[in-house]
Parts: structure tokens; sequence; C-alpha cells
């Protein structure tokens, strides 16, 4: 099974590139990086677009991680919920993102979202409520009991450093800045995801430096882009 979807990675990777190079080079650049995004393949994205991510801070978009699990399970359970019952929902869902893992090499990052992915359906399942840093902490035990070395690993540190950031740091912040500027509606929904992103950029700062003994300065300002997207993508 492993080994068939690593090879529909590869075929799908493949088509991708394939239909980029048709379209000239910029589409070839874009098929790259879409590539990388879709099947987690980096090896037909452009040196130089790749360089350009990483120095600005932002090449994380083009890893498989816990936004594309997030995103693909609880998309799929939510339109599924109400057609086929939500056993059946929740089956097909982690079947499909375990699978995704699987097929797109089961990042650190992956295999942590798909544990708290399965308890957060397994909450709504048993009628109780989510607790972000329960899954969390679970998904830890978990995998440290796997292979404890995962301790020392950057992409463990990044990511649960993350994913703490934004189940404890970022509500707090996000109250705080929208009960200090008394924002009201829309504003105050993007407000709130902007803080959320910051606290997370904020939090992941002290290991990025740590890690690799320098940060993109202008890096901050453009995650503020992408993180506050990802959260309203994901409600």
């Amino acid at each position: 099974l492993k080994q068939f979807l690593m090879n529909l990675s590869l075929y799908i990777s493949s088509f991708i590139k394939d239909a980029g190079e048709r379209g000239g080079e910029t589409a070839s650049r874009a098929a790259g990086a879409l590539s990388a995004i879709i099947s987690g393949d980096r090896s037909g994205m452009d040196e130089s677009l790749g360089d350009l991510y990483r120095v600005s801070g932002i090449y994380h978009i083009l890893a498989v991680s816990g936004l594309h699990i997030s995103f693909l399970g609880m998309g799929l359970f939510s339109l599924l919920r109400k057609r086929t019952g939500i056993y059946a929902a929740s089956v097909i869902s982690l079947t499909s993102v375990a699978f995704f893992c699987i097929m797109t090499g089961s990042s650190l990052s992956a295999v942590r979202a798909v544990i708290m992915l399965a308890v957060r359906i397994g909450a709504v399942i048993a009628g109780r409520k989510y607790d972000m840093l329960c899954s969390m902490s679970l998904a830890a035990i978990l995998l440290l009991a796997h292979e404890p070395y995962y301790i020392n690993s950057s992409a463990f540190r990044l990511s649960f450093a993350a994913v703490f950031a934004a189940a404890a740091a970022a509500p707090l912040f996000r109250k705080l800045s929208v009960e200090i500027l008394r924002l009201r509606g829309r504003v105050s929904s993007f407000a709130g995801r902007l803080s959320a992103g910051m606290t997370i950029s904020a939090f992941t700062l002290p290991f990025i430096c740590s890690m690799y003994y320098g940060f993109p300065v202008y890096g901050v300002l453009l995650n503020l882009v992408p993180l506050p997207m990802a959260s309203w993508i994901l409600a």
C-alpha cells in the first residue's frame, strides 16, 4: 500500500510538471511550486524560486504540513457528515488524510496533524468539547514514544511551538487586541486572526534563530498574509 501511494505521488507530480512545461517558463515555475504543495515532491521546483521563498521566511507554505491535513480532513468530514452520517464521514476523512500523509512522505507535522484530527473527530462523535492542547500533548507523546530522538528535530520543535501558540497564546492576544481596539464585525474577526498570525510568528522566531542562526527580517510581515488566511479557510 505504501509503495502504491508513493507511486501515486510521483505520478501526480509528473502530471503537474508536464502540464507546466507545456505552458511556458512561468507556468513551469508555478507547476514546480504546486507539485511541492500537493504531492510533497520538490525535485521539479525552480531553485531560484525555492531560495526566494526560503529567504523570505515563507518556505513552509510549500511543505505538506498540518494545514493541508486539517483542510483536507475537516473539509471531507464536514462535506460528508450530512450525506453519509457521522461514522462513515469520520472513517472516510481519517482514511483519506492517513493515505495523503503517507503519499507525501509522512512528515512530522503531517503525522502530528493526523493524530490531532483523529482526536478532534473523536470528540465530535463522542459529543465532547475538543481541546487543542490535550490533542497536541497526545500527538507529542505518541511521536516521542515511537522515536524519542524527535525531541532534537527542528521540525518537531517548530511544529509544536506553532500549535502551542495557536492553542494557548493566540486566543488571549486575539481577545486583548479586539477589546483594546474595540472592533466589531468582520473587522474584529480579521484583526483577531491577524493577531493570531503575529503570535505564532513570535513564538516560532526564537526556535528559528537558535536552529538556523538568523531569521528573515521581513518574514514576520510576510507571514501575516498566509497565516490569517489559513485560519479563515480552516474556520
